[in-house]
């Protein structure tokens, strides 16, 4: 049902707003569409490192998998706070496990031969790249939402305008000619897009880039 603006701003209880100089123009402005894309997109683009997680610490437990691969130890020799949360993260959801193997000083021993000069083992030695190495894949992408989510915080708390005008002097207001409205949310879109198909996501692209 179509009802005059005023009316429904009425029956809410709602003032209009005044928009002031210029104001409107940033409202329609393609600068901030694109900042607010990019900040709905952050905000979607950590899901699929928690499910990479959750699923990397359930195909351990379905191999009975040594859940000490996931240690803080190898994490703490290539420091890179993405990982590093990636595989606390991945503890987390091991914990209590009885389907994974505990840590152990013993080695494993052999139990019976199978082919000629092969011998099988009671327990991995380790598991496949695709688990061990997770953490290091997943981090990636959790190490790019940290520095995108400050680079976004600082384009949406800034200007988006060009020209600007400094009103902080005693005389005439002096007129910047800077490139303010340049779409830094483009770049950082671009950027996080890289990591988040390289840890295996998909997206849908809105708008292109200029």
């Amino acid at each position: 049902m179509e009802r005059p603006a005023a009316e429904a701003l009425h029956d809410h209880g709602l003032e209009p707003v005044r928009l002031r100089a210029k104001e409107a123009l940033t409202l329609v402005n393609g600068t901030s569409f694109m900042a607010a894309y990019a900040v709905l997109a952050h905000a979607e683009a950590g899901l699929p490192a928690e499910v990479a997680e959750l699923c990397t610490a359930w195909t351990t437990e379905l191999r009975l998998g040594p859940a000490e691969q996931f240690s803080p130890f190898p994490h703490l020799h290539k420091p890179h706070p993405g990982q590093a949360a990636s595989a606390a993260a991945i503890r987390r959801h091991l914990a209590g496990s009885h389907l994974t193997q505990q840590p152990t000083d013993r080695p494993p021993s052999a139990t019976r031969p199978t082919t000629p000069g092969c011998i099988a083992l009671d327990r991995h030695v380790q598991d496949p790249y695709s688990l061990r190495c997770a953490p290091h894949v997943v981090g990636v992408l959790r190490d790019t939402l940290e520095w995108t989510g400050r680079w976004l915080a600082v384009e949406v708390n800034s200007s988006n305008d060009d020209p600007l005008f400094d009103t902080d002097i005693d005389t005439v207001a002096r007129l910047l000619l800077s490139g303010t409205l340049s779409p830094a949310a483009s770049a950082t879109r671009s950027s996080a897009r890289s990591e988040f198909q390289a840890g295996g996501g998909s997206e849908t692209v809105i708008g292109a880039d200029a």
